[in-house]
């Protein structure tokens, strides 16, 4: 990601994405390490005209994106967890962040997918698409399917909107209907994920109302999911 606000910085213009073999600063949300090794996925995705009012949509597209994709390669139960990861067998493997660059303006949607190898001693569980069987990938091949995927999606929602986007990704949802815990900067919020609604917003009924979030961390006790 760094690498790609580099070249928009020197004047690329032109929406592009790039793969690293390995990263050595890898980062997720919040700025946590993102285990990066040869063998697995490192990309980052520069994309613009975005609006500010859509980037939720935008990003929830993201995750049906790489659902669609990994549940393609194995037989294993593939979920998109809130807001942007992806879970398979209840074990994450991948994440999705997303920054804005803001001269010129562009979003720079980072992608990791664990391949070959897996994170240990993290806040929530990993796996990886070798330990599931299915098709055998590299990460070439991979981005190159993301790609493809992300580019039929994001023409879709353009022409049709989120409507569609938004039924397919809680028809995977993790913990949809189920109790859970959105941590954001200065509080927690607890209660039954209900759905999101047409503007990509998380809707919890709590025990003093209906919650509309879109920033957070799904969370259970004191540690992440």
């Amino acid at each position: 990601m760094d690498e790609a606000r580099r070249l928009i910085q020197q004047g690329f213009h032109e929406e592009f994405a790039i793969t690293a073999q390995q990263q050595t600063q890898g980062r997720g949300r919040h700025n946590r390490d993102w285990i990066s090794p040869s063998g697995n996925l490192h990309m980052s995705v520069v994309t613009r005209d975005v609006p500010p009012q859509q980037l939720s949509q935008y990003a929830l597209m993201w995750g049906a994106v790489m659902q669609q994709v990994l549940a393609d390669l194995t037989k294993a139960d593939v979920r998109c967890k809130w807001p942007n990861d992806v879970l398979v067998e209840g074990k994450k493997i991948s994440g999705v962040l997303i920054e804005r660059c803001l001269n010129p303006n562009a979003l720079i949607v980072g992608v990791g997918v664990n391949i070959l190898h897996l994170p240990e001693n993290v806040l929530f569980p990993a796996t990886c698409l070798a330990d599931h069987g299915g098709e055998v990938i590299n990460a070439e091949q991979l981005a190159a399917r993301i790609t493809d995927q992300y580019v039929k999606m994001r023409a879709h929602w353009e022409q049709n909107g989120f409507e569609n986007i938004r039924k397919s990704w809680l028809n995977v949802a993790w913990k949809l209907n189920s109790e859970i815990n959105i941590r954001q900067e200065t509080r927690n919020v607890v209660g039954i994920f209900e759905t999101i609604d047409e503007n990509g917003a998380l809707i919890l009924n709590t025990h003093s109302g209906q919650e509309k979030l879109l920033v957070g961390d799904l969370v259970e006790g004191n540690g992440c999911y």
